[in-house]
């Protein structure tokens, strides 16, 4: 019961829940911490996830620029590049975000992923954007790097995939 009476705490308790994808009770707990603190960006940077894996785009763009207002680390950086180019909105200006997290990732990260199995990996960011835009190579050679980082992610898996196939069908184009 100590969980439910701190911040962090509740942020834990919401983010067990978002890994559950139990996503209306992942909001409501983190929608509490974020009630009490709303420079707290330990639920600021979950609820901007949570609302982009619910494609609510406008809602997680809100979040990381709050985020990103209060803590101008690689982690929040990375998340408002995921943000922008995940919900379609300005890629040019995620993939920036994105090389910025990635140029700053300190050797902690992949700890962090161990820890935290939901953060946006820079090179998932990256490779998105470049899938988005057409720039297919580019795509598949972060989308691999990211495979290495999280093999177990099947979304990753899938963008790799979709890469993959997007450059294959261009060369026989050609």
């Amino acid at each position: 019961m100590e969980a439910q009476n701190n911040p962090g705490g509740k942020t834990e308790l919401g983010m067990i829940e978002l890994l559950r994808k139990n996503y209306p009770l992942a909001e409501q707990r983190l929608l509490e911490v974020y009630s009490t603190d709303s420079s707290f960006v330990y639920a600021l940077r979950p609820l901007a996830y949570l609302y982009s894996e619910q494609k609510r785009f406008d809602d997680a763009l809100r979040f990381a620029r709050k985020a990103l207002a209060v803590d101008s680390s690689y982690a929040t950086d990375n998340l408002m590049g995921w943000v922008l180019t995940a919900g379609d909105l300005e890629i040019d200006r995620g993939l920036l975000f994105a090389k910025k997290a990635l140029d700053s990732k300190p050797d902690a990260w992949l700890r962090l992923l161990e820890v935290n199995p939901f953060y946006a990996i820079p090179e998932h960011t990256l490779g998105l954007a470049y899938l988005q835009k057409g720039e297919f190579e580019q795509a598949v050679q972060y989308l691999q790097k990211a495979v290495e980082f999280a093999p177990g992610r099947q979304a990753i898996n899938n963008d790799l995939q979709l890469a993959r196939q997007k450059l294959k069908g261009r060369s026989k184009n050609r």
